[in-house]
């Protein structure tokens, strides 16, 4: 996972939750890391069939915040274009997010382009304003280089 190859960091994470299925943890990660691999439905089925809110509420997680669990749930259903389920998981994830966290404006983001399919402009400008204010802050200042390509796609 650390050396990005989602791939096979998904197998090893899967086979450990094979070894133990009360292992939870392993199967967060798992989800995730197909999220990162672009297998969304992979990972939905994970989340869907295996996995329950209640378990990751419940997870001890070290470096691996619930916050972050629930991002890449709502990620994977809206590259799923599932509106509901990623607006309803991205929201969690704001929720999730301690203050300083540097992916906390991605939420927003997102929920700016929930919105804006929907036709409610004026909560996707809302959403937008959020993420911009937040990738001004001194914090997440290296964030707005990540993500300068969203934040171009916002002012346009």
């Amino acid at each position: 996972e650390k050396m990005e190859d989602f791939s096979k960091a998904s197998k090893d994470f899967y086979k450990a939750y094979e070894l133990n299925e009360k292992d939870k943890v392993a199967l967060m990660k798992f989800a995730v890391n197909q999220t990162l691999n672009g297998n969304y439905k992979s990972a939905i089925l994970a989340y869907e069939f295996q996995l329950t809110d209640d378990d990751v509420y419940k997870a001890e997680l070290e470096n691996f915040t619930k916050g972050d669990v629930f991002y890449y749930k709502a990620l994977s259903y809206y590259q799923d274009n599932d509106l509901v389920f990623s607006e309803k998981y991205f929201e969690e994830a704001k929720k999730l997010f301690p203050k300083e966290y540097p992916r906390l404006a991605l939420p927003y983001f997102y929920l700016g382009k929930i919105f804006e399919k929907k036709k409610n402009y004026e909560k996707a400008l809302e959403q937008y304003l959020a993420f911009i204010e937040i990738n001004k802050s001194e914090q997440n200042y290296f964030l707005y280089d990540i993500n300068y390509s969203k934040a171009n796609e916002i002012y346009l």
